[in-house]
């Protein structure tokens, strides 16, 4: 094995040094890290150390004994908790950063919602991009180069919005019947609250649950039957949760109650604007998590339209068939189960991507309620495990999780 190569800089040599002594207890890295100490170099003190300190806590988050308490689960959230418990403090309670992408996802989210609740708005390209481009100058950009990338990339996602659209309204009898929809329900000492991106009806009065996804790799056919969010949704439909779908009474909780908690507890995907503000690219703090949309437009039917059509679906998948709905005794409501539609990337259907969840049974629904419980319990825990070795282009090699976890830095 080749020697590595002595540092030719005074911070590298310094960070050589830390590592010597962190990996190998090497008394005369030490030794030579005091020397460079006592003559003020930077980080050699093990003083400035990262994660030297003792923890300043090793309570848990909520108290396990107070039975009143809940932990607010947003479903978005519940595979990020199960992969990697770390990353979800990072984020969601260490005041993890919001990314330019996620930005950008929000403002598309916009634009959808404000062409599709518009009577007077056609489905177009055109359309939408004059949405976005009021919100677009909320971002910012590090060079002109980035805002340019990003730019195409828009307009890419806003062609495959615009293309599902026409199609959804192409079909008679189908209609828009939930914008931002928000639900809230308890599972154990879960408090599930969130709100669905659309709701559509389709001509023989069968519902479909459908989240705007702006990321450009759609996840597996595969993985959709056991998909957390989509799973949690439906459990919100069939439980008759969703405002304005389930029978008086039995929905969600009035706003402001205790259980409905902050308004809108979950975002559309890239998060809230909140105020109103975008700084350097990252979302503006202090936003309701719930989305700049807010709790969604009146359950009513706000235009009419039609579903993509079957041969567009993942794999074929028919919405049309008998045998794919599924009726929940309780509330009434007959669905088809939920989607995940992706504007970024097209198959060969479209200039867009649709991976269908088909409605679960008893089985699968209890499962997902099970997996909310158990996410519920570990996120009021007093200690979050990280995947130690994640693969190359893993998520989790970010800065802010991977500075978690470096032994020579956390050690």
């Amino acid at each position: 094995m080749a020697q590595a190569r002595h540092p030719l800089t005074l911070r590298g040599l310094t960070g050589y040094l830390r590592r010597r002594v962190a990996e190998d207890d090497d008394s005369r890295a030490a030794a030579a890290l005091a020397r460079l100490a006592q003559e003020g170099a930077a980080g050699a003190d093990p003083a400035d150390w990262y994660g030297l300190l003792t923890a300043s806590t090793d309570e848990p988050v909520i108290d396990p004994a107070d039975e009143e308490a809940v932990v607010r689960v947003s479903p978005s959230r519940i595979e990020a908790f199960e992969q990697s418990p770390l990353i979800w403090f990072v984020d969601q309670v260490a005041g993890g950063s919001k990314s330019l992408a996620a930005g950008i996802g929000t403002i598309v989210h916009a634009a959808m919602e404000s062409v599709s609740t518009d009577p007077e708005a056609e489905p177009t390209v055109e359309a939408l991009a004059r949405v976005s481009e009021e919100r677009w100058k909320e971002l910012r950009f590090e060079a002109p180069w980035i805002e340019q990338r990003e730019r195409r990339a828009l307009e890419t996602k806003l062609d495959g919005l615009a293309d599902y659209l026409r199609r959804f309204e192409s079909r008679d009898g189908h209609e828009l019947v939930g914008a931002e929809a928000g639900f809230s329900f308890r599972q154990g000492r879960a408090q599930v609250n969130g709100s669905i991106d659309r709701v559509e009806r389709d001509g023989d009065g069968t519902l479909l649950v459908i989240d705007l996804k702006t990321g450009k790799y759609p996840v597996r056919a595969a993985d959709m039957p056991t998909h957390a969010q989509m799973a949690a949704y439906q459990l919100a439909l069939v439980r008759g949760s969703v405002d304005g779908l389930g029978a008086p009474g039995d929905g969600a909780p009035e706003e402001g109650s205790p259980e409905a908690g902050a308004p809108g507890d979950e975002a559309p995907e890239g998060g809230a604007l909140g105020d109103g503000s975008l700084v350097d690219g990252a979302l503006g703090g202090g936003a309701p998590v719930g989305g700049a949309l807010g709790r969604g437009a009146p359950l009513g039917g706000a235009r009419g339209g039609g579903a993509p059509d079957a041969g567009a679906l993942e794999e074929g998948v028919s919405l049309g068939a008998a045998d794919a709905d599924a009726t929940d005794a309780g509330s009434g409501i007959v669905h088809r189960g939920a989607a995940l539609l992706y504007v970024a990337k097209g198959d060969r259907e479209g200039r867009f991507t649709l991976r269908v969840q088909d409605p679960l049974d008893d089985e699968a629904l209890a499962d997902i309620a099970r997996r909310i419980e158990a996410v519920a319990e570990g996120m009021a825990a007093a200690e979050f495990s990280g995947v130690a070795a994640p693969e190359e282009r893993d998520n989790q090699n970010r800065y802010e999780y991977r500075i978690q976890l470096i032994k020579a830095v956390s050690e």
